[in-house]
């Protein structure tokens, strides 16, 4: 049944619980509930962190009522059903602060069927020139510096352009999901407001000095400074590899994948993007 593959944006909400009903708000609306099986579901999206359903994930909480609590969801702007994404593109363009990484890409990207285009990004430049809208932009940044991608990812933003980010930090190269604005999925500066975050916390749960403590204190002193690693052609094998790989964007989990790459183990994770809380980027 095709309607079974519709997936659905859960707006960002908050939810409280009471002996006899539940009270949800979230920019659009506020919805007092006493349905259990419809609070149930709501509490599970809230402790999960969940901003993307499919109807089989309502299901299991409302059973045979799924259809219509779809629609009371949707009809108090609870959610709504995303539409699907367009992501053909007509040329890819590389941009990159890294020669290594252009070379490499020119090098391992040879008889690809679609048109590459590569351009050096000055380090201290963020004017990118002039985007095209049925482009798909890959950027990869080394050195890297937050000032200095959050004014890119901002370009891109405001353009409403088709791009995926990569950056050496931490020791690791990162790279975020595709992001375009229209799509109102996590953005790159999300993913970056995560990492942040996550190793903060690793930080205070071990009680150490991490890289992020000590980047927090030069920041702070040189908003300019820049991470940089001096990487070697065998070294930039796997992001090449890994961004070539995963050109063909299908579906859902293709969009919001997700990547580190460990070079000191010659390893690559995987992981879904996810909404950083302090961001804007699905209003």
């Amino acid at each position: 049944m095709e309607v079974r593959k519709l997936t659905y944006k859960v707006i960002p909400f908050l939810i409280t619980n009471y002996d006899d009903k539940s009270v949800v708000q979230n920019s659009e609306n506020l919805v007092i509930l006493k349905d259990k099986n419809m609070i149930d579901f709501l509490n599970w999206c809230d402790e999960n962190a969940v901003y993307e359903i499919k109807r089989e994930q309502v299901e299991n909480f409302l059973k045979d009522r799924t259809s219509d609590g779809i629609k009371f969801m949707i009809d108090n702007n609870l959610i709504y059903l995303i539409k699907d994404k367009p992501v053909d593109y007509k040329d890819i363009v590389i941009y990159s602060n890294d020669d290594v990484f252009l070379d490499s890409m020119k090098f391992n990207a040879k008889g690809y069927d679609k048109k590459i285009l590569y351009e050096k990004l000055a380090i201290d430049n963020t004017n990118v020139g002039n985007l095209k809208k049925g482009d798909l932009y890959i950027i990869f940044l080394n050195p890297f510096n937050f000032r200095y991608f959050s004014e890119i990812v901002g370009s891109f933003r405001e353009q409403n352009i088709l791009c995926r980010f990569a950056f050496y930090y931490n020791n690791k190269i990162y790279i975020t999901n595709y992001y375009k604005r229209e799509w109102y999925n996590p953005c790159p500066l999300c993913f970056f407001g995560n990492l942040e975050a996550s190793l903060r916390g690793m930080s205070k749960a071990h009680n150490t000095v991490s890289f992020q403590t000590l980047l927090d204190l030069i920041y702070k002193k040189d908003a300019k400074f820049q991470v940089k690693n001096n990487f070697s052609n065998y070294d930039m094998m796997l992001l090449t590899e890994t961004l070539l790989y995963s050109l063909e964007v299908k579906d859902m989990s293709n969009i919001n994948g997700v990547y580190y790459i460990d070079i000191k183990n010659h390893s690559v994770y995987s992981d879904s993007a996810m909404y950083w809380e302090l961001c804007d980027c699905y209003d």
